[in-house]
């Protein structure tokens, strides 16, 4: 597990370019940050202009500690975002990261780890695929969910076994199992032979890659979505349910004790 790096930091844009519709890479000159991060964490972006005080929490979606440098990947959702996706190369922005606790990785050693992605959850399961990739006796497998164009498949293929894409459109289907649809129709033909799971995407995927699992004996590391103020656990507003071995139901949360949660972890309902 990677140390959280204190204090904020400011550090150069080195490049900044759509890849796709609304979406956009966004890569730091970051070398502390890249040098202590692990898959599963974000940073907080912060815009500085007067008006958004909040900064931006954005999933690390590559850190490159020989290079230095930092990749995120986020869409433009609003205002901030809209800001961040105008950000020149060589500007100087403040950051505050890595934040969060991310994946296990050493847990999955010697395993078969499906990487369960959708959407902006994507990007940072690559981050993981590199990871992974590096410990013996595991097999990593891609399955990913799109919208509409697969904009980040390619990110994974020097990672995985094998990456599998599939869409709610005809611009990504997988053509191995030639349908559309989602990430669960994927998971119905993947092997399930000593796997697991990491996961990282919408709400609703989440609950429905957990439930498949579950019915099948399958344990699940999850990276959840949430509103955060802080980032650091300060202002406590992105609480989740979380049972603990006990029985007891109590409050973490997301941005300290996750993103990422076993998934028996979480209460569902």
């Amino acid at each position: 597990m990677a140390e959280w790096v204190s204090g904020n930091q400011s550090v150069r844009i080195i490049e900044n370019k759509e890849i796709a519709s609304g979406i956009y890479s966004l890569k730091l000159n970051a070398p502390e940050i890249a040098a202590a991060s692990s898959s599963g964490q974000f940073i907080n972006l912060y815009l500085e202009n007067g008006l958004n005080l909040l900064p931006r929490p954005i999933s690390i979606a590559d850190a490159d500690a020989g290079k230095g440098i930092v990749t995120l990947v986020f869409a433009v959702v609003g205002s901030g975002t809209e800001i961040i996706a105008g950000f020149k190369e060589g500007k100087i922005v403040r950051v505050l990261g890595p934040l969060g606790k991310g994946y296990d990785l050493e847990f999955a050693a010697g395993r078969s780890v499906l990487l369960v992605g959708g959407g902006l959850g994507i990007p940072p399961l690559a981050y993981a695929a590199r990871g992974l990739n590096a410990l013996p006796d595991t097999k990593v497998t891609a399955i990913l969910g799109y919208r509409d164009d697969a904009f980040y498949s390619n990110e994974f293929k020097d990672f995985t076994d094998a990456v599998y894409a599939i869409s709610e459109t005809d611009g990504a289907v997988d053509i191995k199992f030639g349908q559309t649809g989602n990430v669960i129709d994927l998971l119905d033909h993947i092997d399930k032979n000593n796997a697991m799971i990491f996961s990282c995407g919408p709400a609703p995927m989440l609950k429905a890659v957990y439930d498949w699992a579950d019915a099948r004996g399958i344990p699940t590391q999850l990276s959840l979505e949430a509103r955060m103020g802080c980032g650091y656990g300060v202002c406590v507003g992105c609480t989740v349910r979380i049972r603990e071995k006990s029985g007891a139901i109590i409050r973490r949360k997301v941005c300290a004790a996750g993103p990422v949660f076993k998934g028996d972890e979480l209460v569902w309902k």
